[in-house]
């Protein structure tokens, strides 16, 4: 079985609702027309909000926080996309929540070689970097416009994803842009795509 090359993880506490729609907004646009050319299971985008276990507040683990049963491969690159929210703030101050340890329990460093690991904070309307969330809180947030438009969620997000591998083959991508100042004529165009 291969594994998969990216997985997406939008991990929300259930009472700040918004989680859910940014969650939407990232199934809708990795599953999109962009995408449609890609091997399924590419990329996949799953969440983690409700309470896992009994007696616990806290969502189901992540496959970087545990090993996956029956030896299924990790996704070479993983993406956790956590909404810091009011709701979120007051379960980590809380004794009696879990979500604290969880939070905690997500990966600091980079993952491995064949492994990447990769943590890009969502920061509600109100939540400043003075808000309490641990650990997660000191990693930079995504563009402040990410929990209100989708179409900047999508691209910071995939922005960070892409420079969180960085260059695979070890060479710098070279580009060549032309422009001109002047409209290029339909006789020209041609003789330029001909030559």
């Amino acid at each position: 079985m291969l594994a998969p090359i990216v997985e997406v993880y939008v991990v929300w506490h259930p009472n700040d609702q918004e989680g859910a729609q940014i969650a939407d907004w990232l199934l809708e646009h990795f599953r999109g027309t962009p995408y449609s050319g890609l091997v399924g299971g590419a990329i996949e985008v799953y969440t983690r909000s409700t309470p896992w276990q009994p007696g616990s507040d806290a969502p189901r683990p992540l496959p970087c926080q545990v090993s996956l049963p029956n030896q299924l491969p990790q996704a070479r690159i993983t993406a956790i996309v956590p909404v810091l929210g009011v709701e979120l703030a007051r379960a980590i101050k809380k004794d009696s929540s879990d979500w604290g340890c969880y939070l905690e329990s997500i990966p600091v460093d980079r993952g491995s070689e064949q492994e990447i690991v990769g943590v890009f904070p969502v920061r509600l309307q109100g939540m400043n970097e003075g808000s309490s969330f641990g650990e997660i809180g000191k990693y930079q947030a995504l563009h402040e416009a990410s929990s209100e438009q989708p179409a900047v969620l999508c691209r910071v997000l995939s922005q960070a994803v892409a420079q969180l591998v960085g260059d695979p083959f070890r060479e710098r991508l070279k580009i060549f842009i032309s422009h001109t100042k002047h409209p290029v004529s339909k006789r020209s165009k041609t003789t330029l795509m001909n030559s």
